[in-house]
């Protein structure tokens, strides 16, 4: 008898124990209960939207990720994320670049938008807005809901590597200027003056300063290098569609251009002299891997347009797959693993997601 009641009272507490662990299990409440269990339990119970597209058996390389035309594309701090710009409203959009999903950072119309300018922690902008008088830029503040309007003759800006500073091109009645300044155009600090034209402006290492200027006479595109105590230099002399694009130390840097009716591209490493390389890409349309030789671009051919990744040290060209879209590529985003390319397509403005994990 005794026994009989010892094992109905084992057996009571075994499955009074049994209904609460399970309650916890289920009801996903507890945060104790989650850090105990393994991960192989909780992987069956992931969700399938939670999955990245490259991986799931409906991934179609061909469709569009973002709603609507974008442009000012830039990398987020949110996972898996990128930031970018309607081209039409100015709205801005947050797009997880594995999901597809998208969420709205400003829904705030911007009348008369152009494009932005972001600072390397997405916390700030300078946005390009279209005037009768001429296009003016603004800086805003995300944080801080500052807004400023900036100097009306400023026709060319860009941030400092750690966006305490903006770098601007001034243009004046008898000579034009650089300055240095707050991003929000306070504490305005000469660099130097100059009669280069047609600016378009880098600033991608602490130490150097770089100035894209097209000839008032031909066209024809060079660039020069400016160290912060004003010294001006020329590094390359161009030809027509220069696009220039910086690693990110700002130390290596790819071009390409139009010289004659051929399209010539090299590179400048550790602030060396120019190489030029065979396979032609646009700058425009590759990407620089963190490790600092290796490029990611677009590349058409006769036998079709294909991303490819090339190698500055060996000249390895290695095709990946072909671009997911008919149309060329206006510029090329590189996920922080490396592992997605989110493109821009020029044809309709819309995002697209190329990985390897898809072919």
């Amino acid at each position: 008898m005794n026994s009989k009641i010892i094992s109905t009272f084992f057996l009571l507490v075994l499955l009074a124990i049994s209904a609460f662990i399970a309650g916890y299990y289920f009801s996903g409440k507890s945060s104790t209960v989650s850090d105990i269990l393994s991960s192989d339990i909780l992987s069956k119970f992931e969700t399938v939207g939670a999955r990245s597209p490259a991986l799931s058996q409906d991934y179609d390389p061909k469709r569009s990720f973002s709603s609507a035309k974008a442009t000012s594309l830039m990398l987020s701090s949110n996972a898996d994320s990128i930031l970018y710009y309607e081209k039409n409203t100015g709205r801005v959009i947050n797009l997880n670049y594995k999901t597809g999903s998208e969420s709205a950072v400003s829904n705030n119309n911007l009348p008369n938008f152009i494009s932005t300018i972001w600072s390397p922690d997405s916390t700030e902008v300078i946005t390009s807005f279209y005037e009768p008088s001429g296009n003016i830029y603004k800086y805003y503040n995300f944080n801080t809901k500052k807004s400023v309007a900036l100097l009306r003759t400023i026709k060319s800006l860009a941030f400092s590597p750690d966006g305490k500073h903006i770098v601007y091109f001034l243009e004046g009645d008898d000579s034009n200027s650089l300055y240095l300044s707050h991003p929000d155009g306070s504490n305005p600090k000469k660099l130097l003056s100059t009669r280069l034209t047609g600016v378009t402006l880098f600033w991608p290492s602490p130490d150097f300063i770089y100035i894209q200027s097209s000839s008032a006479s031909d066209s024809t595109e060079s660039l020069f290098r400016v160290s912060l105590s004003g010294d001006l230099a020329k590094i390359i002399d161009g030809g027509m569609d220069m696009q220039i694009l910086f690693s990110k130390s700002g130390r290596n840097l790819l071009f390409s251009y139009i010289y004659g009716e051929q399209r010539l591209t090299g590179f400048i490493s550790n602030l060396g002299s120019e190489q030029y390389i065979e396979t032609v890409f646009k700058a425009n349309a590759c990407a620089w891997s963190i490790d600092e030789i290796t490029l990611y671009c677009a590349l058409t051919s006769d036998s079709g347009s294909n991303i490819v990744s090339y190698n500055i040290t060996t000249n390895a060209l290695t095709p990946i797959g072909p671009i997911p879209f008919n149309g060329s590529v206006e510029s090329i985003l590189l996920s922080p693993a490396e592992d997605y390319l989110i493109l821009l397509n020029k044809s309709d403005s819309k995002i697209y997601v190329f990985t390897r994990k898809a072919l």
